[in-house]
């Protein structure tokens, strides 16, 4: 069996130092693709972690990838990225990860979107410590 390949969405203040630490840190025996609005950023990460491929686009990424996850700044963003992937290519039986710190009505939306497109999906408890200190 084949390792699966990853794919990280996202390479702002959080995404980076979490892309980071799966790069240097983790056991990554596998492909390892990165994709940031900022391209420039993208290669930044790729220079300091040369077992990394940069990703054209969200959809490419997410095409190539077995686990997809993301980390994106708002409710917009994700949404955004979330639904160019689900129109753009194949996502049947691939794991998303969203890493994002978002509402939690938005990640039922998206957990719900990547069920019907026949994805599985994970979300970070980031929206529970969001709910608990802005809604509470």
């Amino acid at each position: 069996m084949m390792a699966p390949t990853i794919a990280w969405l996202g390479l702002g203040n959080m995404g980076m130092g979490m892309a980071s630490n799966l790069a240097k840190k983790g056991i990554i025996k596998c492909s390892f693709i990165v994709y940031n609005r900022t391209v420039s950023r993208a290669r930044q990460f790729q220079a300091l972690n040369p077992n990394t491929v940069v990703a054209e686009s969200a959809a490419e990424a997410a095409a190539k990838a077995d686990i997809i996850f993301t980390c994106l700044g708002d409710d917009t963003a994700v949404s955004e990225i979330i639904d160019l992937i689900i129109t753009s290519t194949t996502i049947k039986g691939k794991l998303f990860v969203d890493c994002s710190t978002i509402h939690p009505d938005t990640t039922t939306a998206i957990a719900n979107k990547f069920q019907d497109a026949g994805a599985e999906f994970v979300t970070s408890l980031i929206h529970l410590l969001w709910n608990t200190y802005v809604f509470n």
